[in-house]
């Protein structure tokens, strides 16, 4: 079974991109406030760049995490005939992001509202985003 590399590459920077998106803009501060992390304004300029050069190596990591999970999909949406794309996506995303997710959050140790919180921000992404990579695969897959 043939995957379109080019497909795969595209969706694990538009995975990079809802990232951002997700937990910068959108929901940073609910996140950050869910891990108990503190503002990142409550930085100094020196420290934000020291962190963002930590976090560098870990944006690597996740990237290639992401390309690995698209691949997969992308074996899963050719190999699952009869359901759509979406369909597919939706069925691993209950099926194993879910039950992962909900266990990350169960055994959290902050507070019923941070951990709800917390599930809510990262399932939801992670949904985003499973769907735009079987957009993406089933237009160019």
């Amino acid at each position: 079974m043939e995957v379109n590399i080019w497909a795969v590459l595209i969706s694990g920077v538009v995975a990079m991109l809802i990232g951002a998106l997700w937990h910068g803009p959108l929901f940073g501060k609910a996140f950050m406030w869910a891990n108990n992390w503190p503002d990142w304004e409550s930085y100094s300029k020196e420290e934000q760049q020291k962190k963002q050069k930590e976090m560098m190596p870990m944006y690597l990591v996740q990237f290639v995490f992401s390309l690995l999970q698209i691949y997969i999909l992308a074996h899963f949406i050719k190999g699952w005939s009869g359901a759509s794309p979406y369909e597919v996506a939706i069925w691993l995303w209950l099926g194993f992001m879910v039950p992962v997710t909900a266990g990350n959050a169960i055994w959290n140790i902050n507070s019923g509202k941070q951990r709800l919180t917390l599930f809510g921000i990262v399932a939801g992404c992670q949904l985003v985003s499973i769907l735009a990579f079987a957009f993406i695969l089933s237009h160019w897959g």
